[in-house]
C-alpha cells in the first residue's frame, strides 16, 4: 500500500473580472520621511527578518569610511536600533542561511579597498554577531549562496589585490572552516549565485573585477568536483545580448527573489545605440536554466524609466514591485509598477514619488515591509558619490487604481494513502521528467488528505500534480 499513491491532475480555469466604478476612487503612490538611521550609511546589505523587522548591515559612512555596525528597523516601535559587528564590513559577501542566521564575509576597508577575511554570523534570536572563521582569500564584492547540502559558496571578488576575482571558496557554517575551489572561467565581481535543486550552484553576471560590464557567462559549480564549468556566454542562448542588471555587490540575499513556484526573478537589460531595453529573467533551480519572464505590456525602455533597485517580491512571492526613475529628472522622481507573477500583467500605480533636492538614492536599499509599505534606507548627498552617505529613511506607500475583482479557481488535490505517511506534492505545467517543481510536503492524518494549491491558474492554462512517498 505504501507505494500506491501517484496523482496527476490537469486543471483548466476560467477567470472572470469586473470593475467597480461607482464611488470608488484611486489613491496615489506616496512617500514620507521615516526615522533616521543611527549611522549614515550606503552600499549596505538589507533583508527582512521573519518577524517583519528589517536589518541593514555594514556598508560605508561619510568619507567612504567602512562601518562595523548593523541596524534593525522595528515597525512596532518605528525606530532603528544599532548592533555592533566584530569587524568592519563594506561590500561584503552576504548570505542568508537556512536556519535563519545571516552571514557576512570579508569586505573592504575605508575607500573601498578589499582588506578583510573575517566571517560573522548574525543570529536574529539573540540579536548579536559572532565571528566564525575566515575566508581563504580576503575578498570584497563576492556573490554567495548556501547550497542544499549546507555549505556556502562564495564566488568572485573586486580588484587585483589578489586572484580572488577568479576563484571561489566553500564555507562550512557548522565548523567555521573554508576551502578554496577551482577557478571560474571568467573573473568577476558582484555576481549573482543561485542554488540548484540537486545541491550545486549557478553563478551568472556581475561586473569585471576592475569595473565595466561583462557577458553574463553562466557557470555551474559542482559540489562533488569542487569546480566550475562554463554553461555558455549568454544569459538567454536563444535571445542574445541581455546582460544582468549590474551592481557592485549583491545587496540582498537570493531568497528575497524567490517566487511562489520556486524560481528566482531578477532584472536584465540590453543596450543599443539609442536606448536600453529592460526586462526580467528567471532562474529555474530544477532545470538549472534561465528564461525570460514575459510581461504584458513589456517593461519600458530607458527613455521612459531607469530601474532603481532589484525587483521586490511580496511575502508570498506572487507579485513583484519595480521602482523606476524618470530619466533626466532632478530632484529624483520615480514611479512604482507591479508585475503579476502568475500572468505577467504589469501596471503602473498612480502617483509620482518626488525625492528631496538634497538627497539621491545612490547606495540606498529598498525593501518591502510585511504591511505592504516599502522602506528606503540610507543614500547620499547629490554630487558626493561614495563620500556623502546620509542617514535618511523613507516610507513608500503603493497607490491603487479603482479596484477590480478577479475570480480564479484554485486546484484542490486529494491524496489517498496510509495514515502517517508523508508525501512530496509537486506540480508541472507540462508532463516532462525534469519539469516537476516542489509545492508542499503533506503528512496524512486520514486515509485521504486534501491540499489547496494557493497559486491561481492563469486563464486557459493547465497544471499537473503528482505525489511522491517520502522515506
Amino acid at each position: 500500500m505504501k507505494n500506491r499513491t501517484l496523482i496527476r491532475l490537469a486543471i483548466g480555469v476560467t477567470v472572470v473580472s469586473w470593475s467597480l466604478p461607482n464611488g470608488v476612487r484611486a489613491s496615489d503612490t506616496s512617500m514620507r520621511p521615516g526615522p533616521g538611521l543611527n549611522q549614515a550609511r550606503m552600499s549596505h546589505n538589507v533583508t527582512r527578518l521573519p518577524d517583519g523587522r528589517v536589518i541593514v548591515l555594514g556598508g560605508h559612512g561619510p568619507g567612504f569610511e567602512s562601518l562595523s555596525s548593523a541596524e534593525i528597523y522595528s515597525p512596532s516601535d518605528n525606530a532603528w536600533s544599532s548592533i555592533p559587528m566584530q569587524s568592519p564590513h563594506d561590500s561584503q559577501s552576504f548570505v542568508q542561511l537556512a536556519d535563519g542566521r545571516l552571514m557576512v564575509a570579508g569586505g573592504s576597508s575605508s575607500l573601498g579597498i578589499p582588506a578583510y577575511s573575517q566571517i560573522e554570523l548574525f543570529d536574529p534570536a539573540t540579536g548579536t554577531f559572532a565571528t566564525k572563521g575566515n575566508t581563504v582569500r580576503f575578498r570584497a564584492s563576492s556573490g554567495g549562496v548556501q547550497m542544499g547540502g549546507g555549505k556556502v559558496l562564495l564566488a568572485g571578488a573586486w580588484w587585483t589585490h589578489n586572484d580572488a576575482h577568479t576563484y571561489g571558496e566553500l564555507y562550512d557554517p557548522v565548523e567555521g572552516t573554508s576551502i578554496a575551489t577551482g577557478p571560474l572561467s571568467l573573473g568577476r565581481s558582484g555576481a549573482l549565485v543561485f542554488p540548484t535543486a540537486d545541491g550545486d550552484a549557478m553563478v551568472v553576471g556581475g561586473l569585471h573585477f576592475t569595473g565595466g560590464n561583462i557577458l553574463p557567462t553562466p557557470e555551474l559549480y559542482s559540489f562533488a568536483g569542487n569546480s566550475f564549468s562554463k554553461v555558455g556566454d549568454e544569459l538567454l542562448a536563444s535571445d542574445p545580448g541581455w546582460l544582468v542588471l549590474p551592481s557592485p555587490v549583491p545587496v540582498q540575499a537570493v531568497q528575497d527573489f524567490r517566487m511562489s513556484d520556486g524560481r528566482y526573478l531578477c532584472s536584465m537589460y540590453r543596450p543599443s545605440a539609442t536606448t536600453t531595453e529592460q526586462g526580467l529573467f528567471v532562474f529555474n533551480p530544477v532545470t538549472k536554466s534561465f528564461g525570460r519572464f514575459e510581461t504584458h505590456p513589456a517593461l519600458p525602455d530607458s527613455s521612459q524609466e531607469i530601474p532603481a533597485f532589484p525587483p521586490q517580491l511580496d511575502v508570498e512571492g506572487n507579485t513583484a514591485y519595480l521602482l523606476g526613475f524618470i530619466p533626466n529628472a532632478f530632484p529624483q522622481r520615480a514611479v512604482l509598477r507591479t508585475v503579476d507573477l502568475s500572468t505577467g500583467a504589469t501596471r503602473v500605480l498612480p502617483g509620482v514619488i518626488e525625492f528631496p533636492a538634497d538627497y539621491v538614492t545612490s547606495g540606498a536599499s529598498f525593501t518591502r515591509l510585511k504591511d505592504g509599505r516599502f522602506l528606503i534606507a540610507g543614500g547620499a548627498t547629490p554630487g558626493m558619490g561614495n563620500f556623502g552617505a546620509l542617514p535618511n529613511s523613507f516610507f513608500v506607500t503603493a497607490g491603487s487604481s479603482a479596484p477590480t475583482v478577479d475570480i480564479a479557481l484554485h486546484a484542490a488535490v486529494t491524496i489517498s494513502g496510509d495514515v502517517g505517511s508523508t508525501y512530496a506534492l509537486e506540480y508541472a505545467v507540462a508532463i516532462s521528467p525534469d519539469q516537476w517543481l516542489p509545492l508542499a510536503t503533506v503528512t496524512l492524518t486520514n486515509v485521504q488528505g486534501r491540499f489547496y494549491d494557493p497559486t491561481p491558474i492563469p486563464p486557459a492554462a493547465h497544471r499537473f500534480y503528482r505525489a511522491r512517498l517520502l522515506p
